[in-house]
């Protein structure tokens, strides 16, 4: 009896612990945000393995090839900043997979068009609907992530491109088994799917989630605020974004961040076996270990970002320091690799590299919304937006450098433009908020 006494109260405590310990929603929450960036890649960059198809059934040339895709990134970059002001605004659960089920049903159409602008059409609507993806997401991890959760949930997005960029890449045995229009209905049909499980779990705030009990609720809550998922009031105006040291270190970072990343989907195979001498089929496997590399590089960094918050206390050195040492050890390592003979031993400290540079990319993200906060998607779509730019710079780049100075220059200069991307970062403070940097 005495035993019965003292354990019954010790049981009610425990059931009272664990009824209290704030549920495990924002984490599912989380998932589905990255199962979308890993979607969003695959449609994207799977047509890459496609493209000499795509001319023999339409009878294009390489200059039109270049074209069609060039269509993408101009109605991508388009909306970045009109996505991110719509992110801030309205409710995420119906918008969101709206915009997945509308770039899912072009990724269908892409193999049945028939004509060279029908083809540039489809893929400028393609990157017009999948130029809401992030600038969307941004606020979604806001308004479901406190300050301190926030680095892992947004390393497990960033990591999630990375994912989505490799199976694409991936993709030829498929291709070759099912026929290449067939594998264009398959990555369409997972976007759909997505939306699906996506309206049926989301909710637009903590609170309105059946799942999510009061601990939980209350661990996301923004103190300073006191809201939960709290949506844009007022404007965020070009003057204030314009004379904001902020918004201009994390554009000139995106702008040589974009740049370097572009590399390794664009010029890197041709690298390879110009520079190297590796036939089509090595270069083409060897390609992807960069992109495992950043992977990997990305999901680091997020608890990394976690990690120097609680240690530092410093929303600024947490940033900061993740994006400078990352992009600075990405140059140093490029410089490595340039003077290593052994090509396997390059392409080894290249994935290196890799994951050394996508470490600081969930920093940028943080960086969005610590300091864009109820506007974190315009801001985010403002330094997209000038990512998009070194997206265009680097493959008209590569082939000038190359022209001055042969295949042996290219990962020097990339050095340069890596060491770059952490230069802009200098002036960079995570707790200098943009909307009080105007008075």
């Amino acid at each position: 009896m005495p035993n019965s006494e003292i354990d019954q109260p010790l049981r009610s405590q425990s059931v009272d612990s664990e009824a209290d310990r704030p549920t495990g929603v924002r984490w599912v929450v989380a998932v589905l945000l990255s199962a979308a960036a890993a979607v969003a890649y695959l449609d994207r960059v799977v047509i890459s393995n496609v493209v000499k198809e795509l001319q023999s059934g339409i009878g294009i040339n390489d200059r039109e090839a270049g074209w069609v895709l060039a269509s993408f990134v101009l109605g991508y970059s388009m909306m970045q900043i009109p996505m991110g002001r719509l992110g801030d605004r309205v409710g995420l659960r119906y918008i969101l997979p709206g915009i997945v089920v509308m770039w899912s049903v072009l990724t269908g159409l892409t193999p049945v068009v028939g004509s060279l602008l029908a083809l540039c059409l489809v893929r400028f609507a393609f990157g017009f609907a999948q130029a809401g993806v992030f600038p969307l997401t941004v606020p979604a991890i806001r308004r479901w992530f406190p300050v301190q959760g926030r680095g892992t949930a947004q390393g497990m997005v960033v990591s999630s491109t990375r994912l989505g960029a490799i199976s694409a890449m991936l993709a030829a045995p498929l291709i070759l088994w099912l026929g290449w229009q067939q594998t264009f209905l398959i990555c369409g049909g997972l976007g759909l799917v997505w939306a699906v499980v996506f309206v049926w779990y989301f909710r637009d705030s903590p609170s309105e989630h059946p799942g999510a009990n009061a601990s939980e609720v209350a661990l996301i809550s923004d103190p300073a605020s006191g809201e939960v998922g709290a949506r844009a009031v007022g404007r965020l105006s070009v003057k204030t974004l314009a004379c904001s040291g902020n918004m201009w270190g994390m554009s000139l970072g995106q702008v040589f961040g974009a740049m370097g990343y572009y590399l390794y989907i664009t010029w890197f195979p041709t690298y390879l076996r110009e520079q190297y001498g590796f036939n089509l089929a090595e270069a083409g496997l060897l390609t992807v270990l960069p992109h495992v590399g950043g992977w990997v590089g990305s999901a680091i960094g997020g608890r990394l970002l976690d990690w120097l918050l609680a240690v530092t206390g410093s929303l600024r050195w947490s940033r900061k320091g993740v994006w400078l040492v990352g992009k600075t050890c990405c140059g140093v390592l490029f410089l490595v690799a340039a003077s290593v003979e052994n090509p396997y031993v390059a392409v080894g400290i290249i994935a290196i590299a890799a994951c050394c540079s996508d470490s600081a990319s969930p920093a940028s993200w943080a960086m969005v919304t610590d300091v864009g906060g109820q506007h974190a998607g315009v801001v985010y779509g403002v330094q997209n937006t000038a990512g998009c730019v070194g997206a265009v710079i680097c493959p008209l780049l590569v082939p000038e450098v190359v022209r001055m100075s042969g295949w042996e220059a290219v990962l020097p200069v990339f050095a340069g433009i890596f060491f770059l991307s952490a230069a802009s970062w200098l002036w960079v403070d995570a707790g200098r908020p943009i909307v009080e940097e105007v008075a």
